[in-house]
């Protein structure tokens, strides 16, 4: 099986939205950079080692007051 960005690597399970929501609701207050990288790293720990066979892109917004 190919693994995608965001699929587990053996089950084809997706990292899916409620992964992303825990992830950041855990996370220290920090940039959005760092917030885009923790979320990608995460992906990448999920998917496994296998090939990637698509693009992946985060976006963070900091509302500042």
């Amino acid at each position: 099986m190919i693994s995608c960005p965001g699929r587990h690597e053996k089950s084809g399970e997706e990292f899916g939205l409620e992964r992303v929501k825990q992830l950041l609701l855990a996370a220290p207050v920090s940039g959005a950079a760092e917030l885009c990288a923790s979320v990608l790293h995460a992906a990448d720990a999920f998917g496994g080692e296998g090939p990637r066979c698509d693009d992946r892109t985060a976006l963070a917004l900091v509302r500042t007051a």
